[in-house]
C-alpha cells in the first residue's frame, strides 16, 4: 500500500512539475525493487561557511582538516562525510520507501564492481577533482542532462540489482546555528542531485534535494567536535532522503 501511495503521488507531480528539477518515469521506478548505492560524492573539504564569523573561511578550512593516517600531510574530511551521509540516506530510504538496498559491504566486496570504480572514477578529472567519495565508491559528477550512464548499467549487472542510486552533493558547509566567531552549535546545509538508474543505465528518477540538518554539533574555532561530527554528517544523508520523500508524497 505504501508503495502505491508513493507512486500515485509521483504521477500527480509528473503532470505539473515542469522545470522544477524533478523527473521520474513512474512505471520504470515502480519496477525497481533491489538497488545499490554506487556513488555518493561531496566536496573534498566540508568546512564552516564563509562569512560565518571572524574565524571562518581559511581558518575554518584548516581546522576541518586532519592528519593523514600515514605519510603525513593534510587531507580533507570529504570521504568521512560522504561515508556517514551515505549511511543516513540508505537507512532513511529503506525505512520510508520500498527500495531495498543491498548492504554496502556486499557492494564493496564485489571484484567486478571494484574494477568498474577504477574505470569510471572522476576524482582526478574536471569538476570531479574537487570531490571526495565514500570509500570504495567512485566520484561521479551528475548533471540533469545525463539521461544514460554506462557505469550505472555495468554496476547494476555486476551487483545483480534492479537499479542503482547515485548522489552528488554540489554544495555543503557547516554553519553556526547558535553562537558566533566560529564557536557554538553547527548544522550543515547544501544541495545535492539524486538519481536512480534502471538496469539498462537509463535515468528513471532524478531530483534536486536540499540539505538542512536537524542534528547539530559543537563547533570551536571553526572546527567540529570530532566526537559529534559523525551524527551530524549522517544527518546530511538523512536530510536528503527526507527532502526527496517529502517532495514525492506531496499532493498525494
Amino acid at each position: 500500500m505504501k508503495r502505491g501511495l508513493i507512486f500515485t503521488a509521483l504521477a500527480v507531480l509528473l503532470a505539473g512539475c515542469g522545470g522544477t528539477g524533478f523527473r521520474a518515469d513512474k512505471g520504470s521506478v515502480a519496477s525497481i525493487n533491489s538497488v545499490a548505492l554506487v556513488a555518493f560524492s561531496v566536496p573534498n573539504i566540508v568546512a564552516e561557511e564563509a562569512g560565518g564569523g571572524a574565524l571562518s573561511g581559511v581558518t575554518a578550512m584548516v581546522s576541518t582538516l586532519s592528519k593523514a593516517a600515514s605519510g603525513g600531510g593534510l587531507r580533507g574530511n570529504g570521504a568521512e562525510v560522504a561515508q556517514q551521509a551515505a549511511a543516513g540516506l540508505t537507512e532513511e530510504l529503506s525505512k520510508q520507501s520500498n527500495l531495498r538496498f543491498v548492504a554496502m559491504s556486499q557492494v564493496l566486496a564485489s571484484g567486478e564492481f571494484k574494477s568498474l570504480v577504477g574505470q569510471y572514477d572522476q576524482s582526478r578529472a574536471g569538476h570531479g577533482s574537487s570531490k571526495s567519495s565514500s570509500p570504495g565508491l567512485p566520484v561521479i559528477v551528475l548533471t540533469p542532462s545525463m539521461p544514460q550512464s554506462d557505469f550505472a548499467a555495468q554496476a547494476a549487472k555486476a551487483l545483480g540489482v534492479d537499479g542503482v542510486v547515485m548522489v552528488d552533493v554540489s554544495r555543503l558547509n557547516y554553519f553556526l546555528y547558535t553562537g558566533a566567531m566560529g564557536s557554538g552549535q553547527a548544522k550543515a546545509k547544501g544541495a545535492a542531485l539524486f538519481k536512480v538508474f534502471d538496469r539498462t543505465g537509463r535515468a528513471v528518477w532524478e531530483s534536486g534535494a536540499v540539505v538542512y540538518t536537524e542534528e547539530s554539533a559543537a563547533m570551536l574555532a571553526g572546527g567540529l567536535n570530532p566526537a559529534a561530527a559523525p551524527a551530524l554528517n549522517k544527518d546530511v544523508g538523512t536530510t536528503i532522503a527526507k527532502d526527496l520523500l517529502k517532495t514525492y508524497r506531496s499532493g498525494g
